[in-house]
């Protein structure tokens, strides 16, 4: 059967991805949005070209009156639309204690957007790397395979616009995942089982969002603020354990994160204006 121009042109139109938005660090920088997630995975993730680090502390660690902190490093992998998207990081743990590159592991994803729905599986901490002066991250090893969807809820939204904007916007994950996901009460007995996790992340004004996240384990309430509007640096701070049902307490918790996209079109169309 032969189409028309006209008929091509028509299911080209509604099958069309809208082009998504990078953040890159330059003056011509577009604009960044909050974070609406914290302490569980996304199905969402980066793509080729992306890069990202974060450095995170906490008041104290579960048990322990010590403060610590972590620092991670990442780059995406592949096409997440066209074909399969991949993600790797590594992440320095115990650095307030133990210093950088004491206690290290690298954590890899791989993802994939379904009709606007993203959809991931991963292993964190599959790789131990230093000195591992300690046990490893709290957690150990773990495994995850996870659902998100985002939902537009008026105006417009921080994915196809670079203009300021109060649309709001909401994201949900669904997860499962054993290690870190199980319940405290299985991590005790040492019982190898998965248990469900899940985040729901509200984008409320143009550059804040809240969240809550349960890691299967607790639940973590958090505030993400995005400063500046051609700067992609996040600051996100939170409670983890606030239920009590994981740990002596709930502790304060705090992250920075910062992304940039390697895309020379970043660089030459779409300026930014603070």
């Amino acid at each position: 059967m032969q189409f028309t121009q006209r008929q091509r042109d028509s299911v080209r139109a509604r099958w069309r991805v809208e082009e998504p938005v990078v953040w890159v660090a330059s003056p011509l920088a577009r604009r960044v949005s909050p974070g609406l997630g914290f302490a569980t995975p996304s199905g969402y993730g980066p793509a080729w070209g992306d890069f990202f680090m974060s450095v995170s502390y906490q008041q104290r660690t579960r048990f322990t009156t010590r403060a610590d902190g972590a620092v991670g490093v990442g780059m995406g992998l592949g096409d997440p639309v066209q074909s399969i998207g991949g993600e790797l990081v590594y992440s320095s743990f115990g650095t307030v204690n133990r210093g950088f590159f004491s206690n290290g592991t690298v954590s890899v994803r791989a993802h994939r957007i379904i009709r606007g729905y993203g959809v991931s599986a991963g292993l964190e901490n599959v790789v131990d790397v230093g000195r591992q002066t300690s046990a490893g991250p709290d957690g150990g090893r773990s495994f995850f395979v996870a659902v998100s969807n985002l939902k537009r809820l008026g105006g417009a939204d921080s994915i196809t616009t670079t203009e300021p904007t109060d649309g709001q916007e909401l994201i949900w994950t669904l997860g499962v995942g054993d290690g870190r996901f199980r319940r405290e009460a299985d991590v005790a007995a040492s019982k190898a089982t998965f248990n469900p996790f899940g985040s729901v992340g509200y984008r409320f004004a143009q550059r804040f969002a809240a969240i809550v996240d349960y890691t299967g384990q607790d639940v973590t309430v958090a505030l993400s603020a995005a400063p500046f509007r051609c700067v992609p640096l996040v600051i996100t701070p939170g409670f983890a354990d606030i239920t009590h049902s994981a740990g002596d307490g709930a502790r304060f918790v705090l992250a920075v994160g910062f992304s940039t996209r390697l895309d020379k079109d970043a660089f030459f169309r779409r300026p930014c204006s603070p």
